[in-house]
């Protein structure tokens, strides 16, 4: 199956990138095909666990800024080349994680979730995270604790302070020093609604 893309009705992002201060036209996809694709983590599509779906692939780019069109091996060599994020697929993974849990795990696991930062991890750390947790929902921190295990082994959390790897975001530029008033703030908001 090949669709000809003159719309943006993909699965892919792209961005424009700046040079000198001037923009630079992306590539932009221009013909996808769908292609079986083996996913090392499962996705839920419907409701169903699934391993291997059809999947978008471009197969041809277009330069918006000259009109010409590239194969996806010449365009990955251009320096404005920007690799698609396959976002439905990440989302699938992590709805899949997600509904593996059982119901107060998974409230605890949105619960780290809400406080990532921008350096892969969670501010603070997962000890604190499990006291503000137990405070909110008026439950003893030991019980609490009981479900880092299962984060670590739903791959959510990877240690103290990391997150796991389908879970990161990743900005050079976030500012370090507000992400701890950030949490602070965020927690207070959460007794208020309670």
């Amino acid at each position: 199956m090949t669709i000809d893309l003159n719309t943006s009705d993909h699965d892919y992002e792209t961005s424009v990138t700046e040079n000198d201060g001037e923009n630079v036209a992306p590539l932009v996809p221009y013909v996808i095909e769908h292609r079986w694709r083996r996913l090392t983590l499962p996705i839920m599509q419907l409701g169903k666990r699934v391993e291997k779906y059809l999947a978008p692939v471009v197969v041809e780019w277009l330069d918006r800024g000259t009109g010409v069109i590239m194969s996806d091996a010449d365009a990955r060599k251009d320096p404005r080349y920007r690799h698609p994020l396959r976002v439905s697929e990440r989302c699938g993974q992590r709805e899949y994680a997600l509904t593996a849990l059982r119901p107060e795990v998974k409230a605890f696991a949105l619960f780290v979730l809400q406080f990532r930062n921008r350096r892969r991890g969670i501010t603070p750390g997962i000890q604190t995270l499990v006291k503000w947790y137990a405070k909110c929902t008026n439950k003893r921190p030991e019980n609490v604790r009981r479900n880092i295990q299962r984060l670590q082994d739903a791959r959510i959390i990877e240690g103290d302070s990391l997150v796991g790897k389908l879970w990161q975001i990743t900005d050079v530029s976030a500012i370090h020093a507000q992400e701890d008033a950030l949490a602070s703030l965020r927690l207070a908001t959460m007794q208020l609604r309670t």
